[in-house]
């Protein structure tokens, strides 16, 4: 049966059974078709805008023709016609936009109430129903889609894999549609797909696919990947962007792929989302709109993802420096400690060679002056020593302060004997102002630091120039000043000189050198003990004033009568028995030397368990010993002897090479008396054993 030709509008029109009217935005008529105007105009009637026809407001019909026009859904509404008898006719009036030529117009197709009775009832009931169940369709893939990014972020902070995350969604996304298949991929370098979740694929198809290489044609999820645009696959076997994977998409029996790009929030593509089907179809605006929202899901999941692993990444690394960073310090603090013990012991074979021959005071001046030398110079070297090994300790917290009272007279007393036992021929001048009482201070600390004020003045200073320390005494501080006139400070160097390995111009000359550590030592431990410390300098050749500050509360002035640190055992009188325990053969001969200068009976051990069976022979009253020892250390030499004969019966004194805070304790805690850090001073070792008497006197070196 042949179809007509050229078939108008109004051919069409005019075969409804119902009125049907084509009205402008305005109402004006365009169009009437036969059933129109036979059943709407009465006789000669005619009108030209169909507003005139109602008996409703003008306003009333005008809102109407405007969500008419604004819909290509039919509108409904309900009118009426008041005929010239008087009667009124009523109509069921859908309108909706239609084209009327190149004009946008609206049609109105109308029903006699009378006669629409039940069915046209039962029809707008079924539209309403339709309309609701897509809506209620939409929110449900709203509500999964958002129930899916919840459970898949949960996945991700807990710890889970990505591919156990894309799983997840992709399984939620399925059960969205009956045989809908979801696969992600993920992109790698911008250039290739990898797999990341396809449930419900044959594993055969994912692996083939696992490496795909993005292009403008290449399947659905390369491409969309490639133009970052969704890419609508309706037959896989008609789609030439497909022609490549046929056989492989015929193998999965998978005829239709919607796929969209996973879009960062910055902008760049991280993978695709593809919806697959085994029959050819193409999406509703439903389904597009699904497919959209879980892309959305899926890049919020990856990202998070991404920022998690970064972060791990991230913590891991730090993890890692922090460990490299304590086994470095660990390593520096071993190395430290090696090279201070390895460094003393030489240094002490040294120092007592040096005390010996210039105790035996059998040599002419010239010869006396070189045992000076080396005297002086190897206690400047143990001095550079222990400022780094401080500076190291301060810089780690790992050096704290033993403060106890100490008398502040005996205090200058003994910093006045030492200076003039260093330096005989640079007198200093003493002075105390006030009261000078007690401060409780770490004695060793405090006079390591005014000593090396005291040295700084000599260092820069010449034979001639004045050096003074004054102490001045108030019942809420104390105050040490120490002076010269010699060399100055540059004004430039005030405000750094107590920074670490800061130094004055090395190319002005003096009497001695170092690292640049004094100072800052001097600076550490004064704030340690609550104090300032503070210098002045007019100027190259004008000399220089440091002024430290010490404070003092109630009970730090308390009364009592205090030893000096080194002195916590009682001071030897007169010759005694000593046992000097070194393995260092060169240190061990010299020491023993010099003690028999001083009227000793000196015995000697290479290793702890020698110097237990000469303690057991011999008894001596005093016992030197080195801690790192052959066979038995020096720990456990002290430990047997004071299980073997008490407190009261022998003097312990350690002399080793490992001087920090935690071997001195040790020491004390394993039973030695004092512990002395080598190469050991005449003055450390007069401090344990008194002035030796008998006809050869102790150096003052």
């Amino acid at each position: 049966m042949s179809q007509p030709e050229n078939l108008t509008l109004g051919d069409v029109a005019d075969i409804l059974p119902d009125p049907f009217v084509v009205v402008d935005k305005d109402g004006s008529i365009l169009f009437l078709n036969a059933r129109a105007r036979s059943a709407l105009l009465e006789g000669d009637t005619a009108t030209d805008n169909v507003k005139d026809l109602f008996g409703e407001p003008t306003e009333a019909v005008e809102r109407f023709l405007t969500m008419c026009s604004r819909n290509l859904q039919p509108v409904p509404g309900k009118f009426s016609i008041q005929r010239e008898d008087g009667s009124i006719d009523e109509y069921l009036i859908r309108g909706g936009r239609v084209r009327r030529g190149d004009v946008d117009a609206i049609g109105l197709n109308f029903h006699d109430k009378s006669k629409a009775g039940e069915n046209e009832r039962f029809r707008v009931l079924n539209e309403t129903i339709d309309r609701l169940r897509l809506e209620i369709k939409a929110r449900k893939h709203v509500e999964a889609v958002l129930e899916a990014e919840k459970q898949t972020l949960a996945c991700v902070i807990s710890g889970q894999p990505l591919p156990v995350a894309m799983k997840l969604l992709a399984e939620a996304l399925e059960k969205q549609a009956d045989g809908l298949l979801v696969s992600i991929l993920l992109l790698e370098d911008g250039t290739r797909l990898r797999h990341a979740a396809a449930p419900s694929l044959p594993d055969h198809y994912t692996n083939a696919i696992d490496g795909l290489e993005i292009g403008p044609d290449v399947g659905s999820c390369g491409t969309a990947a490639f133009t970052r645009l969704t890419t609508i696959a309706v037959d896989i076997m008609q789609d030439p962007r497909w022609e490549p994977f046929r056989d492989l998409a015929e193998s999965a029996n998978v005829r239709a792929c919607w796929s969209t790009p996973i879009i960062s929030s910055g902008g760049d593509v991280l993978g695709t989302l593809a919806m697959y089907y085994r029959v050819p179809r193409a999406p509703s605006d439903d389904e597009l709109r699904l497919i959209a929202n879980s892309a959305y899901v899926a890049g919020i999941v990856i990202e998070k993802y991404r920022s998690q692993e970064a972060l791990a990444e991230l913590l891991e690394r730090e993890r890692q420096l922090r460990e490299r960073a304590e086994f470095e310090n660990n390593a520096k603090d071993e190395f430290l400690a090696m090279l201070g013990h390895e460094l003393r012991n030489p240094l002490s074979a040294i120092a007592n060679a040096a005390f010996a021959l210039e105790a035996k005071n059998d040599a002419d001046d010239a010869v006396r002056k070189l045992y000076k030398i080396v005297v002086n110079e190897t206690t400047l070297l143990k001095r550079i020593l222990d400022d780094l090994l401080d500076i190291s300790r301060l810089s780690q917290g790992k050096l704290k302060l033993r403060r106890e009272p100490v008398a502040l007279d005996k205090f200058v007393d003994e910093l006045e004997t030492a200076m003039r036992s260093a330096y005989p021929e640079r007198p200093v001048q003493f002075e105390i102002r006030g009261e000078p009482g007690v401060v409780h201070a770490d004695a060793s600390r405090l006079r390591q630091s005014v000593q090396n004020l005291l040295d700084n003045a000599i260092k820069y200073s010449v034979q001639g120039d004045e050096v003074r320390f004054r102490l001045d005494a108030a019942d809420d501080r104390i105050l040490i000043q120490v002076s010269d006139t010699g060399q100055g400070i540059e004004p430039e160097l005030l405000s750094t000189i107590f920074e670490p390995f800061v130094q004055a111009d090395r190319s002005i000359e003096r009497t001695a050198s170092g690292l640049g550590l004094g100072l800052a030592l001097v600076k550490r431990f004064t704030e340690m003990h609550g104090g300032e410390i503070d210098v002045a300098s007019g100027g190259p050749g004008c000399g220089s004033t440091f002024t430290l500050t010490l404070p003092r509360s109630e009970a730090e002035v308390a009364a009592v009568d205090v030893e000096p640190a080194l002195l916590s055992a009682n001071v030897t009188r007169g010759p005694c028995k000593i046992l000097v325990v070194e393995d260092n053969t060169n240190a061990r001969d010299g020491l023993c030397e010099l003690l028999k200068l001083w009227g000793h009976k000196v015995y000697a051990a290479a290793d702890g368990k020698e110097a237990l069976d000469v303690f057991r022979s011999e008894r001596p009253q005093v016992a030197l010993v080195d801690i790192g020892l052959p066979l038995i250390d020096g720990y456990e030499v002290a430990t047997a002897v004071r299980k073997e004969s008490g407190n009261g019966d022998i003097k312990l004194v350690a002399l080793t090479g490992y001087g920090q805070e935690s071997d001195r304790k040790r020491a004390i805690d394993a039973g030695f008396d004092t512990h002395i850090v080598k190469p050991a001073h005449i003055k450390d070792l007069i401090a344990v054993l008194g002035e030796p008497d008998g006809a050869t006197s102790a150096p003052r070196a």
